[in-house]
């Protein structure tokens, strides 16, 4: 899952030849963290990123699944939406060695390496 071609490490690698390219004016970063603390905050950075009105969101009645595509993947419920935008104190799953190795990644965290001022929210 972590080397270049795996799930993890595709992912990664994209994001991080994204935040380093040349075409960063057309990426904006959003956190997790914002999107389940700060929902409204959230969307208004998104609408105000793509040039739209802010819409008026229900954050108490949201829902989503993609079972389907998620059955496919082998990770069943990996998008699915409660009803309730918040945020949800989770359970690690990962074995402590496999956590350490990614812990310090979060590379967009650092202002002195968002040379090319991308939009973290």
């Amino acid at each position: 899952m972590s080397r270049g071609d795996g799930m993890v490490g595709f992912a990664l690698n994209a994001l991080k030849e994204a935040y380093f390219g040349t075409h960063t004016k057309n990426l904006m970063l959003l956190r997790y963290e914002t999107l389940t603390s700060k929902p409204a905050e959230a969307m208004k950075a998104v609408y105000d990123f793509i040039g739209e009105k802010p819409f008026q969101h229900d954050f108490d009645n949201v829902e989503f699944d993609a079972d389907e595509f998620d059955n496919r993947l082998g990770t069943p419920g990996l998008h699915r939406l409660g009803r309730r935008v918040e945020q949800k104190k989770r359970e690690m799953i990962l074995p402590p060695d496999i956590f350490r190795r990614y812990e310090n990644d979060n590379f967009w965290n650092g202002p002195g390496l968002n040379t090319r001022c991308v939009r973290v929210v």
